[in-house]
């Protein structure tokens, strides 16, 4: 993933656009969208969770904003412009957005790594590792939500 280099490629329209210009550029858009419907989701879950469950939950969320600013921030690193990241709205229920949760983070812990691979900057692909770890973590506490909410007497998922 080469760094952005304005000169070297510029805009069709003879201006500053949105267009991707770098192959890595869109990957990282695509990691910083997803940190941030998990972010969302994790949200939405603790607004409706029992108490133990939220503040699970709740760190869970607080992680993914530190991975969504870390994405951010490579972002402009990398391309010198700021993205603002889409957050589709989320319908189902809290099974359903649990499972998305987990989803997210697996994915986002691959992206991270598979970007951190690519990226020439050391330091770039450094943090993006870190990132990737951290997501695995929140991924495995997520799984932990869900196997708890599946095999206590207080079945969550019944909501």
């Amino acid at each position: 993933m080469a760094a952005y280099d304005e000169t070297s490629v510029p805009c069709p329209a003879g201006v500053r656009c949105a267009l991707p210009r770098q192959p890595g550029e869109v990957a990282l858009r695509q990691l910083i969208d997803c940190a941030a419907g998990a972010r969302q989701c994790c949200r939405r879950c603790a607004r409706n969770a029992p108490r133990e469950v939220r503040r699970t939950l709740e760190r869970l969320e607080q992680g993914e904003l530190a991975a969504l600013r870390g994405l951010l921030a490579s972002y402009y690193l990398l391309t010198g412009q700021w993205y603002q990241p889409s957050c589709p709205a989320v319908t189902e229920g809290l099974p359903g957005a649990l499972r998305a949760l987990y989803r997210a983070e697996a994915q986002l812990a691959a992206g991270c790594t598979g970007a951190a691979e690519q990226v020439e900057d050391g330091c770039l692909g450094r943090r993006l590792a870190a990132l990737g770890r951290e997501a695995e973590e929140r991924a495995k506490q997520a799984e932990t939500v869900v196997e708890n909410a599946l095999t206590t007497g207080n079945n969550l998922l019944k909501w």
